[in-house]
C-alpha cells in the first residue's frame, strides 16, 4: 500500500487515508444504506472518447476512496469526478472536522501520461472493475433505475488506453526543405522561407490510418521558441507550413 502510494504521488496524484470512502448522500444506490456506492452519470467523466468512450451511457457505480490531483501538473487528467455533494470520509466515524476531500476536488479516476509516453491509471476503487459491478443494475436516490451499469464499457476503453491498444499517434514521414526546393539542406541561413511537412497516422485497433487534427502545432526553437504556428492539414494524415526563418542568428531546432 505504500508504495502505491508513493508512485501515485511521484505522478501527481495522492489518495486519501486508508478507511475513508467517497460518500454521497444525494447520489448513491439504494442498494447500499451508508451512501458509500455512489452512482455516477456519464457526464462526470472527462469529454475525450479516446481514453473513456461515450458520456452518454447509464451511470457508473463507485465503491472506494477519493483520489486528490496535483492541479501544478499539466500530465495529469481528471477521468471521473465525483459531485459537489461528494466528500471522502469514514463512514463509520462522526464528522468532527471538515473531510480531506470535497466536492468536485474528489478525484475517482485519475490518468497520467508522461513526456516518453507510459501511461498510468489510478483509481480509489477496486470494485468499480469487478464483475459485481459490470453486471449490477443501478437504483439512484431519485427513483431513476438502470438495467446495467456502464463499468465494463469504460473499464474497456480504460485499459485499451493504458495499454496502448487505442489513442496511439505515430509519425509516418517527415521532411523539412526550402521553398522552390525538394532536398533539405545542411543548415538555413536567416530569413530564408522553410517548408516543413510530416504525415501522422493512428492505431485503431490492429491498424493504423491516418490522423487528421486541426490543432498540430509547430515550434521553431533557439532556447525559447521563436515562432510557434499552427500546421494546416493538407490531405488525410498528411501537414504542410511554410515559414520564415527569424532573422536571428543561434542554433534552433
Amino acid at each position: 500500500g505504500i508504495i502505491l502510494r508513493e508512485i501515485a504521488v511521484e505522478c501527481g496524484v495522492e489518495i486519501d487515508v486508508s478507511g475513508n470512502f467517497v460518500i454521497d448522500h444525494f447520489n448513491y444506490d439504494k442498494s447500499d444504506p451508508s451512501h458509500t456506492l455512489i452512482a455516477i452519470d456519464g457526464e462526470n467523466l472527462i469529454d475525450s472518447p479516446v481514453i473513456v468512450g461515450s458520456r452518454n451511457i447509464s451511470p457508473l457505480l463507485y465503491h472506494g476512496t477519493g483520489l486528490l490531483v496535483n492541479s501544478s501538473n499539466p500530465l495529469v487528467l481528471k477521468l471521473l469526478t465525483a459531485y459537489s455533494t461528494s466528500y471522502s470520509y469514514s463512514p463509520f466515524n462522526d464528522i468532527d472536522k471538515t473531510p480531506n476531500l470535497l466536492g468536485t476536488e474528489v478525484v475517482l479516476l485519475a490518468g497520467v501520461q508522461t513526456r516518453n509516453n507510459a501511461r498510468v491509471v489510478f483509481s480509489g476503487s477496486i470494485d468499480f472493475f469487478s464483475n459485481n459491478a459490470f453486471l449490477s443494475n443501478v437504483r439512484k436516490a431519485n427513483n431513476k433505475e438502470f438495467a446495467k451499469s456502464s463499468n465494463a464499457d469504460v473499464a474497456k476503453h480504460l485499459s485499451e488506453w493504458v495499454f496502448k491498444e487505442n489513442g496511439v499517434i505515430r509519425v509516418k514521414s517527415v521532411s523539412h526543405h526550402k521553398l522552390n526546393e525538394n532536398e533539405a539542406p545542411m543548415d538555413y541561413t536567416i530569413t530564408e522561407t522553410a517548408v516543413f511537412e510530416m504525415e501522422l497516422e493512428h492505431k485503431v485497433g490492429k491498424e493504423w490510418k491516418p490522423f487528421s487534427a486541426k490543432d498540430l502545432q509547430l515550434e521553431f526553437v533557439r532556447i525559447d521558441p521563436f515562432i510557434t504556428t499552427t500546421v494546416p492539414l493538407v490531405g488525410e494524415g498528411k501537414y504542410k507550413v511554410i515559414f520564415k526563418i527569424p532573422d536571428v542568428y543561434g542554433v534552433f531546432k
